[in-house]
């Protein structure tokens, strides 16, 4: 009796451990929940509950004024994003970046064209932004001999360079290009302000815009640093270059060979006459005719006022015009036809592509060169073309040559 009375007190023991622990962990949850409602309700009235137009206002607000970039100082900055861009690749990819890779992934980007002078205006603006050196590149299809111009960047700090061109660090020499560009346009304006009247001083950390009358889009280009030129390589042109460079080093029989090359190279060779043969039987005067009446028509040409240089190249067009013409009237077998459709249709018709302002001034140059074969009629129905189809086309190709000549 008494065992069984012990086992049942061990048994209500541990029943009743086992409630405390629940009832403690059931009195945590409920502590750590009141603490999160506690958090949740000063969070919600922390929030602001202002309309979107008071709470974002300081975004419309205007910021600080920015220096402009004439355009040419504009197209050499995007020309150095690009370059350092293609640089950065080639040299986190551990590739060597030559001239020729450059300008063409450069180019391929920007859609502008790219060379030395470029490569020598950002040298120029920030001349530690790459290492230039020529040095031999052994690739597929190129020999080992050849000499390339090799592009590498440059750091800034001192230590050991990276292994690799972060974004951060492109755009910190982004942002040091553009400040060396506004410092070259900087030194202009303080020219500019000097030479006025009174003269004018503006500290370069006052300074928020440009002065009213600065010319800003005529500033000169920068001009291209001095890039490194490449070393001569002696090359054997000739035989006695080749005998003088290995003699002694070949087979006695190539030296011979090459010996005898030179002294028939240093024989003199008769100088042939030139001969005129093509102009035998031609006078004297009648070719200084010629070259007189080619000179004429050179500087006629060179003096030609741009109105009249335009009206001959209509007037050049005008024969296949009335051409087309002719033969679209007598397909259409009507005695007139509207003014724009016959412009379409000679449009399709023309040998060349033309745009319709160019047929619609060959239309009027008809009109005023042929009026009494091509007229322009305006009624209330519309404008409508009527030709004289009786008219030769070789007298009218005729009178536009005619013209022409005047």
């Amino acid at each position: 009796m008494v065992l069984g009375f012990d086992k049942k007190l061990l048994l209500n023991m541990k029943l009743t451990g086992d409630l405390k622990e629940r009832l403690d962990v059931i009195h945590n949850t409920q502590k750590q929940l009141a603490e999160l409602r506690l958090k949740t309700a000063q969070a919600k009235a922390s929030v602001d509950t202002s309309p979107a137009y008071v709470r974002y206002e300081h975004l419309t607000e205007a910021g600080p004024p920015r220096l402009t970039l004439p355009y040419s100082y504009k197209m050499l900055n995007e020309t150095f994003r690009c370059c350092d861009t293609v640089v950065s690749m080639l040299f986190n990819r551990k590739e060597i970046c030559t001239l020729e890779k450059l300008k063409q992934s450069v180019e391929q980007m920007q859609k502008k064209r790219f060379g030395e002078k470029q490569l020598g205006q950002i040298k120029r603006v920030f001349p530690n932004s790459y290492k230039l050196s020529w040095e031999k590149v052994n690739q597929r299809g190129i020999g080992s001999n050849t000499l390339k111009l090799i592009i590498t960047p440059l750091f800034s700090d001192n230590t050991k360079p990276p292994e690799t061109l972060s974004p951060a660090e492109l755009l910190k020499r982004r942002k040091l290009f553009n400040r060396q560009l506004l410092s070259i346009i900087k030194s202009h304006h303080e020219d500019f302000l000097s030479k006025l009247d009174p003269p004018m001083t503006v500290p370069w950390e006052m300074l928020m815009r440009w002065h009213p009358k600065f010319p800003l889009e005529t500033l000169p280009e920068i001009d291209p640093a001095a890039l490194p030129r490449c070393p001569q390589q002696t090359t054997c042109s000739s035989a006695k270059d080749v005998l003088d460079k290995f003699k002694g080093k070949m087979h006695e029989r190539i030296e011979n060979a090459l010996e005898s090359m030179v002294q028939t190279s240093n024989d003199p060779t008769p100088v042939a006459k030139p001969t005129t043969s093509v102009l035998k039987g031609i006078s004297e005067d009648l070719l200084a005719r010629i070259r007189q009446r080619e000179t004429l028509k050179l500087v006629k040409e060179m003096t030609m006022k741009p109105e009249t240089a335009k009206e001959r190249a209509l007037l050049s067009n005008l024969p296949e015009f009335i051409r087309i013409v002719r033969s679209l009237f007598l397909s259409e077998q009507k005695a007139a036809l509207p003014r724009d459709e016959l412009l379409q249709k000679v449009r399709e018709s023309y040998s060349t592509s033309m745009s319709e302002k160019e047929v619609e001034a060959l239309a009027d140059q008809a009109s005023k060169v042929l009026p009494d074969w091509f007229k322009v009629l305006a009624i209330k129905r519309g404008v409508f073309v009527k030709i004289t189809k009786e008219k030769d086309v070789n007298d009218l190709i005729g009178r536009v040559k005619n013209k022409m000549n005047e």
